[in-house]
């Protein structure tokens, strides 16, 4: 809301429509439940992936039928890749799949589903790298929300 009637002046008074391609990539097993589940409940413009393997130099990533993608091919003309992360051990997808998404131009966030008691540095450290932008998050609840805030 505007503060002052002068700055009302400049409001415009239309919703913002805006047609972005979101991806959210997850990268380990337990976080591929998390992320159906969220896509249920969103736009049909967001893609949810899992991150495979890097075969032969070519990252591989399949959809929740089981088809094989490139990477590269993918996250080329997205708007958005979101990666989600809930094992340390997927630290080394997080960075091969965040410089992807970053050098094809996309925003990158990173949520990683951790606790206090397990925050998950290596993925940490390796999001940091690659993402515009990184959240930590308590639980898989809030997954949503998150998604919304970023319009994807």
């Amino acid at each position: 809301m505007a503060a002052t009637a002068h700055e009302a002046a400049f409001r415009i008074p239309a919703p913002v429509l805006c047609e972005r391609s979101t991806v959210l990539v997850a990268l380990d097993s337990p976080a591929i439940p998390v992320a159906s589940s969220c896509r249920s409940r969103l736009s049909d413009r967001l893609s949810v992936l899992v991150a495979s393997s890097v075969d032969g130099g070519t990252a591989v990533m399949r959809d929740l039928q089981g088809d094989h993608l490139d990477a590269h091919e993918t996250l080329s003309g997205v708007d958005m890749a979101v990666l989600l992360a809930s094992e340390d051990s997927s630290a080394a997808r997080a960075g091969i799949f965040g410089r992807i998404a970053a050098e094809a131009g996309a925003t990158v966030a990173g949520i990683v589903l951790a606790g206090v008691d397990n925050p998950l540095r290596a993925v940490l450290a390796q999001m940091r790298r690659y993402c515009h932008m990184v959240l930590v998050s308590s639980g898989p609840d809030d997954l949503s929300e998150v998604l919304l805030a970023l319009r994807a």
